[in-house]
């Protein structure tokens, strides 16, 4: 569907925005306050982890980039959970979107994304994968995560896009091990 990685690579954005603003988004119980200012955004690109989805359609916010960093069936989830529409409704929702994934992104959320995919590589340790990815295709548009999706998004807009500076929303930094991250209704 897709072919050759470098064909579809989020190399084609290098410096886009090269020494513009961006908005980073992360998945903070913040974001549910703050994020109808997205509505003004004029202008600005908005990077965002592709947890947000259902948030971004259900409140009609901006958003030029979602990110997906995940491997497992969980990001097919985070599309619709959550939200107030049916997951059909979020599906055809990313029409109007663009998903920057991973490589080793779940096939079935790529089946399911109607708009504009870019990938990116990863490090990861594990010299099988990288074994059989390099049988695959040499593909080193490496994307350093720090190991979280708002790491990927950060590095995207900082060294990708070019951006400078950064403003964070949704980003709150805190961990607990009893209460689930995405605290909206």
């Amino acid at each position: 569907k897709y072919g050759p990685f470098k064909n579809n690579s989020i190399g084609q954005l290098h410096k886009l925005y090269h020494l513009k603003p961006a908005i980073v988004v992360g998945s903070g119980p913040s974001l549910k306050h703050n994020g109808e200012l997205l509505k003004r955004v004029k202008g600005i690109p908005v990077v965002s982890c592709l947890h947000n989805f259902h948030f971004f359609v259900d409140h009609n916010l901006p958003c030029d980039y979602f990110v997906t960093l995940d491997a497992g069936e969980v990001t097919i989830e985070e599309l619709y959970e959550g939200g107030t529409k049916s997951k059909e409704e979020y599906f055809e929702a990313t029409k109007n979107y663009t998903l920057l994934a991973f490589i080793g992104s779940n096939p079935k959320l790529l089946e399911i994304w109607k708009g504009k995919v870019l990938f990116f590589n990863c490090p990861v340790p594990d010299m099988q994968f990288q074994k059989e990815v390099a049988e695959i295709e040499r593909f080193n548009m490496l994307v350093s995560t720090g190991g979280n999706v708002l790491g990927a998004c950060t590095y995207i807009a900082k060294a990708i896009l070019g951006c400078n500076p950064l403003c964070f929303l949704g980003a709150d930094f805190s961990f607990s091990y009893t209460q689930m991250y995405r605290d909206w209704e």
